[in-house]
């Protein structure tokens, strides 16, 4: 795990799929299977497609149009044109064409150009488990941590879990109880009130 300011955005992949129309209703699609609780979602990708064109905007995606290997409809391009090819790449895409198997461009959440005052990427390698030396993976850490900072309404704490998510007498979110570990290694409690509470522990 990645205990750490960005948390696993620091040592992902930068994979940025963006999921295909069908996935929104794979219960239409598919059937829902006896005893699931498979459903449509309840808006489709058409609806939500401007607001993946926004992110990868706003954090910097790179990759090109290539809807013969699992690819969404795009109303605009990639913000960025794909990262090089690697010697590797080239070995595995004549294998593809070879054995009639389609292969493409992952879109990537790294600055193939200079991007959002970030530099490109220097084609280290280092992407996959580890922090990325030159900053050209993006992460949380150095795109919407900072910006929020910059706002003077944010407050960055570390060393901290939440504990429990509070609720008020009609069942809404209404704060959280944190955990804090000081520099002692002791452990303090602190009760935050807010309107609105996001829990996402993942990438």
């Amino acid at each position: 795990n990645a205990m750490t300011v960005g948390g696993g955005t620091r040592v992902y992949a930068a994979q940025a799929w963006r999921f295909l129309p069908q996935d929104f209703r794979m219960a239409s699609e598919y059937g829902v299977p006896d005893g699931s609780s498979l459903a449509d979602w309840p808006f489709t990708y058409e609806e939500l497609e401007p607001h993946y064109d926004q992110a990868e905007r706003e954090l910097g995606v790179c990759g090109e149009l290539d809807y013969a290997f699992h690819a969404a409809p795009r109303s605009k391009p990639f913000p960025m044109p794909p990262v090089p090819d690697t010697a590797e790449a080239e070995i595995l895409r004549r294998g593809g064409k070879t054995l009639g198997i389609a292969t493409g461009v992952i879109p990537l959440l790294i600055n193939s150009t200079r991007y959002n005052n970030r530099p490109a990427c220097s084609g280290c390698g280092a992407c996959v488990g580890f922090e990325c030396p030159s900053n050209s993976k993006t992460g949380s850490h150095n795109t919407m941590i900072p910006r929020a900072m910059a706002t003077g309404r944010c407050t960055l704490v570390v060393n901290t879990r939440a504990a429990r998510i509070l609720v008020d007498s009609n069942g809404r979110a209404a704060g959280a109880v944190l955990r804090h570990r000081d520099e002692s290694g002791q452990v303090k409690e602190k009760t935050v009130h807010a309107r609105i509470v996001v829990a996402s522990g993942g990438a």
